[in-house]
């Protein structure tokens, strides 16, 4: 999984992604929607050592 994201800018597809999305749900339950709301504007998949992340930032 890490080869396909790493790098990339299309983070909307890495957030759908089965494992990412569900790990997400089980962290946040109901407030997936506010993440969402909150990485409005989103730079790349990041990788650091063996763990993919993803920066943004809300809309002012």
């Amino acid at each position: 999984m890490i080869a396909n994201w790493a790098g990339s800018y299309h983070t909307e597809g890495f957030l759908k992604e089965p494992a990412v999305r569900g790990e997400l749900q089980k962290l946040l339950g109901g407030k997936m929607d506010h993440l969402l709301h909150n990485l409005n504007v989103r730079g790349a998949v990041e990788l650091s050592g063996e763990t993919l992340s993803i920066n943004g930032n809300a809309p002012h």
